[in-house]
């Protein structure tokens, strides 16, 4: 392929992507995304990781990036026994949670709502992880 013909092809995806921000499609206005830079509304990037397996139940922090405009979170989990039954955990400022000792080979469901400062909540996604059927021992 010529260099010529790459480098249209580069402006052309520009091009695109240009009309496709300008125009209000795409990621940017995906439900639970916002705006400029894609950061979404709702909390990103939780730890453990969605379908973790193997994480030792000794002492479960999570952890998860906020969502954009995001002031307060609303930690909720699920009893492994009882899915679609959501505990409020608390509405915090940080993006961490001790979740402390947990049984182990259980599986954990979460989420996190996010709250602007105006008060608009964002519903966040669920995840899961598994927990070890071993404790650590040092």
């Amino acid at each position: 392929m010529s260099s010529k013909r790459s480098s249209k092809r580069i402006v052309a995806c520009f091009v695109a992507l240009a009309i496709f921000t300008a125009t209000g499609i795409g990621l940017s206005t995906a439900e639970g995304w916002g705006g400029p830079g894609l950061i979404p509304k709702k909390a990103f990037n939780p730890d453990p990781p969605d379908g973790d397996t193997g994480v030792p139940p000794e002492d479960v922090l999570l952890t998860w990036s906020a969502g954009q405009g995001a002031v307060l979170h609303d930690i909720y989990t699920s009893d492994p026994n009882l899915v679609g039954w959501w505990r409020l955990e608390g509405r915090q400022s940080e993006t961490t949670f001790d979740l402390g000792p947990l049984d182990p080979g259980q599986t954990y469901y979460w989420r996190v709502d996010e709250v602007a400062a105006d008060g608009t909540l964002t519903v966040g996604d669920v995840w899961s992880f598994e927990t070890s059927y071993y404790w650590r021992v040092d």
